[in-house]
């Protein structure tokens, strides 16, 4: 089980990696932004997003509680600003002839993994950190 905490940390890092761009673009351009409250919603969630992913990185990969509750708090954040732990995959078009289906079936995949991710944290949770009943 330790493994797979390591490998979200690495997921986390591949998009901490992938969101870095992102994150150069917002903070080089913030006079031409989105002058409205949905845009500035949306940078806020994603910056705040991105600080979190250092640490459930750090604490996933320690094997700690404390990347699963932060994962807990990232998770809605994950899916309104499309950040996926195997956002990667939906850069292969740019590299191969898929199709044109191809970006949409990448994208309903990565939001399945995140579901996937999720359920398989909780059952962790529940199985290695679970407290017993003290009555």
């Amino acid at each position: 089980m330790r493994r797979f905490f390591q490998l979200f940390a690495l997921l986390d890092v591949v998009s901490i990696l992938l969101l870095m761009s992102q994150i150069w673009m917002v903070i080089s351009n913030v006079s031409a932004l989105e002058q409205t409250p949905f845009g500035f919603i949306r940078i806020g969630m994603t910056a705040l997003l991105f600080i979190s992913l250092f640490f459930s990185a750090f604490q996933l990969y320690k094997f700690r509680k404390k990347g699963i509750i932060i994962y807990y708090f990232q998770f809605p954040f994950r899916i309104i600003c499309w950040v996926f732990s195997i956002g990667f995959i939906t850069l292969t078009p740019q590299f191969f002839d898929m199709g044109e289906y191809a970006p949409g079936i990448l994208l309903r995949t990565c939001m399945g993994a995140e579901f996937f991710r999720l359920y398989y944290l909780l059952q962790a949770h529940r199985k290695v950190f679970r407290v017993p009943f003290q009555g």
